[in-house]
């Protein structure tokens, strides 16, 4: 059976770039690729440098593949929304609490460290703002607050 993360999806070179090439999410998701550059922000206490860094990472668009990095450029959704929950005092526990939902696809650590990132299939990709207001209710339920900007399928 094939995995709902086994997909395209579009990524840019960094934060800033707007010129998407397609990438598989999967293989994207488990490459150690950028592992020495994560660690290297994960050491770092201060923000600020944490955030300069990360910037320079590739980044991709899980909702889907795009023409442009805004929610009009959107060209095939994936079926996928994500969430990102940031500042978590308790990585285990939380990603236990959030692996117990049904449906949750994937799971991680975010880039800082200091938080989780991960993905959830949506049936319809029409109503992704909507579902994402469910989402966050659910998460908000257990404690859990997820980052509004992931309303946007563009984020």
């Amino acid at each position: 059976m094939k995995s709902v993360l086994d997909i395209s999806v579009s990524a840019f070179s960094n934060y800033h770039s707007t010129s998407p090439k397609d990438v598989n999410l999967l293989t994207w998701l488990y490459s150690d690729k950028y592992a020495d550059k994560v660690l290297a922000i994960r050491e770092l206490s201060d923000k600020k440098e944490r955030d300069k860094i990360k910037a320079t990472l590739p980044a991709v668009t899980p909702g889907g593949t795009f023409s442009e990095r805004r929610a009009t450029g959107l060209i095939n959704h994936s079926g996928l929304l994500q969430f990102d929950v940031d500042g978590v005092q308790d990585i285990k526990t939380t990603k236990q609490k959030i692996c117990s939902l049904p449906n949750v696809a994937y799971c991680g650590l975010s880039v800082s460290g200091r938080g989780l990132w991960g993905l959830i299939p949506i049936v319809e990709p029409a109503h992704h703002k909507q579902y994402f207001e469910f989402i966050q209710k659910a998460f908000a339920s257990m404690g859990i607050i997820i980052d509004e900007s992931c309303k946007d399928v563009s984020r």
